[in-house]
């Protein structure tokens, strides 16, 4: 067994002058889905429970992972889960593992393991270290003077827990990283003998962090179980394993990211904690053993989730796996929302907007499995629409006999009320509102500007829109409330491919839910 560690030695030496890659076996990798993060706040207890707001099963197993430096089977299977608050992320990994296991090796040939389960850590990872050296100067003398430090990549010496996040992409879209040497922060847990989980973080502002984080960790007890391999094979043995459960603050990995860009990269939590902002990340499980042979911890393998592809087109299997390119986990905030409707395609250009609108109750359904996209819109609609947005308890609103045509008990008066007093609008003239009149896109332009002032939001950009083909159908009331929502990106061009305003048209559902989701995520919350 010690000639495992010597091989894992000499193949990092080896390394510093050829790139290490993975290798998914005969079957490739499948790529995990994109995992939706709840807004939430789970308990660190180290005992995973569905109920506390935790994103869906993500699978960590043969399919899903790739073996990074490792020449054993991987003898363990399990599954991720991950939440997000404003105040930072966390994540969750279930882990089992199995004692014995016959399958295939790496070379496509049957193989026993046998010897393999959890381990706890005993302390730094004496293991794997990295020992750098670091040469200075005295300015006074000229002596150069060396000093040698210890690093710990995978912090501890037992089973490792690797969490990895390039927020927003910012790391590969911004700074352009994509080398086999540009790392994010590498954020590990481990778990010791009396009960204590601890993390490490390596690569940047390296240490243990366990005092600005929250982490705790459970071991299984063994008992009698199987495990199917990617093969189909089928093994018998005892099953053990942990459970992971962390929390880390946006302030570290703000601050962590900063550093990793020499200072180019300033996050803001903000933006972060957006619904619908999407990071790429991953998770990497160092899984060791105890060695009989020499009665110390060795590494059995280390397996992380990998892309399919990366930026550049190179396959995810063919890759390092631990690279800011290569991470292979998108992770999007916001709970994954179901799709009740019938009328609504599983991918189309309104799909998720009518949706992510439902689920917030801004736009409701018109029957239980109908939301009725190509319907057009209403005034009093889309005041009611505006109402829920702004959060207003129309229950509170006092009735004014404003309108002639808005009496009082109707499902839209209090609305039309909220609107006029909040300065959206002041009906349509001649005494009347006209809740049941259509919305043009130019009143829905008009509207929408006047919200976002009266919100207290800048709306002094424009757009020139002399250019396009019906600007003369632009009532002059309008010109200056589209001029804005063109700019604003809330409308665009009613014709594909043309320059088209269509000032006149109707709104629809779809139509109005797409501008809804882009005034709430980039204009008014």
């Amino acid at each position: 067994m010690k000639k495992i560690s010597i091989l894992l030695a000499l193949i990092m030496v080896l390394s510093a002058f050829s790139a290490m890659t993975v290798s998914a076996g005969p079957f490739g990798i499948i790529p995990v889905d994109d995992i939706h993060m709840p807004l939430a706040t789970p308990t660190i207890d180290g005992v995973i429970n569905a109920d506390e707001g935790w994103s869906k099963d993500a699978p960590f197993d043969f399919d899903h992972t790739a073996p990074y430096w490792a020449h054993n089977a991987m003898t363990s299977n399990g599954t991720m889960n991950f939440a997000y608050s404003e105040d930072g992320i966390y994540f969750a990994v279930d882990i089992n593992e199995i004692d014995h296991i016959a399958t295939l090796d790496q070379n496509g040939d049957p193989a026993d393991y046998d010897g393999n389960g959890f381990v706890y850590s005993t302390g730094n990872d004496y293991i794997n270290p990295k020992v750098v050296e670091t040469k200075t100067i005295d300015p006074e003398t000229g002596e150069e003077k060396i000093t040698t430090t210890t690093h710990y990549d995978y912090g501890f010496d037992g089973d490792i827990i690797t969490l990895m996040i390039d927020p927003g992409s910012s790391l590969l879209n911004v700074c352009g990283f994509s080398g086999g040497s540009d790392y994010t922060a590498w954020y590990n847990v481990g778990l010791f003998a009396d009960g204590t989980a601890k993390m490490y973080r390596a690569k940047i502002n390296e240490g243990d962090i366990t005092d600005q984080v929250t982490v705790a960790a459970k071991i299984k007890e063994p008992a009698a179980g199987t495990i199917t391999d990617t093969y189909g094979n089928v093994s018998e043995g005892n099953v053990t394993g942990w459970t992971v459960e962390a929390f880390i603050p946006w302030e570290i990995i703000i601050a962590d990211v900063a550093d990793l860009s020499f200072g180019e990269l300033e996050l803001k939590k903000d933006d972060i904690v957006k619904d619908g902002y999407t990071s790429k990340a991953a998770i990497m499980y160092m899984d060791r053993f105890n060695d009989p042979d020499s009665g110390l911890i060795d590494t059995w393998g280390r397996w992380i989730t990998v892309c399919e592809r990366t930026p550049d087109g190179v396959s995810g299997p063919a890759t390092s796996g631990i690279n800011v390119k290569c991470l292979g986990l998108t992770l999007v905030n916001g709970a994954e929302i179901e799709n009740p409707f019938k009328d609504i395609p599983e991918t189309s250009w309104y799909t998720d907007a009518c949706l992510w609108c439902n689920d917030k109750g801004y736009m409701t359904g018109m029957t239980a499995d109908t939301f009725g996209p190509n319907v057009q819109l209403s005034r009093a609609q889309f005041v009611q629409i505006l109402a829920k947005v702004n959060g207003v308890d129309l229950s509170k609103v006092a009735y004014q006999n404003k309108f002639s045509d808005v009496p009082a008990g109707k499902w839209f008066t209090n609305a039309v009320m909220w609107a006029v007093d909040f300065g959206v609008t002041g009906g349509i003239g001649g005494g009347k509102f006209g809740p049941n009149d259509l919305v043009t896109r130019a009143q829905l332009a008009s509207f929408l500007r006047t919200y976002a002032e009266k919100s207290g939001k800048d709306v002094s950009g424009r757009t020139n829109i002399s250019g396009y083909a019906d600007y003369a159908q632009v009532p002059g009331w309008a010109k200056e409330a589209m001029s804005w929502a063109v700019n604003a990106g809330l409308i665009s061009s009613a014709v594909s491919g043309q320059k088209v305003l269509a000032p006149t048209g109707i709104a629809t559902r779809a139509q109005v839910a797409v501008i809804v989701k882009n005034l709430c995520e980039n204009i008014v919350k």
